[in-house]
């Protein structure tokens, strides 16, 4: 005779976890790349807060996962690791651009004073060739999100941005 009691507790548990996995999944969604000022498309706006709802994402999914519920339905285990895998890459690009745009700002006014030009004329055209390569990608980001591409970015493209990057910073 089977125990009605512990199956609607069980039900009630599955459902719980539908409803906060889809929660998750709508959070996740909402988060977008904007620039902070659109006429120069310089910087982006509001990358820390996306990346500490990322991580508040991450650990609340990786608490949906964890749980025996979750890990009995394929097809719901399935989505939750495909949707922690999106999270994942999401931090390591929005990591990434947080780093090019913190290096960005820090050179752009150096590299614009007039006697630095001159007495580094070669490292300023590795800066000039840099904060282009970093305005195209904050750009391209920014068109991606409009597309809701970000979300679905491979290692494969994560790698090659942060390779690119690393080609082309002088050292100094």
């Amino acid at each position: 005779k089977p125990n009605i009691e512990l199956i609607k507790t069980k039900a009630y548990r599955r459902m719980t976890y539908f409803a906060k996995f889809k929660d998750i999944l709508a959070k996740f969604n909402q988060i977008h790349v904007e620039p902070k000022d659109p006429t120069t498309n310089n910087a982006l706006k509001n990358i820390d807060d996306h990346l500490m709802e990322l991580d508040e994402l991450g650990t609340d999914l990786t608490n949906i996962m964890s749980n025996p519920v979750t890990q009995c339905d394929v097809n719901f285990k399935k989505d939750t690791k495909q949707l922690n895998d999106k999270i994942k890459n999401s931090q390591l690009i929005f990591e990434e651009m947080s780093k090019v745009q913190a290096n960005y700002l820090y050179l752009q006014p150096i590299f614009s004073a007039s006697e630095i030009n001159k007495a580094l004329a070669s490292e300023k055209a590795s800066y000039t060739k840099i904060a282009s390569q970093a305005k195209d990608l904050i750009s391209s980001v920014k068109e991606l999100d409009k597309q809701s591409a970000i979300k679905d970015m491979s290692d494969r493209a994560y790698s090659s941005m942060k390779e690119m990057m690393d080609k082309n910073t002088p050292e100094m």
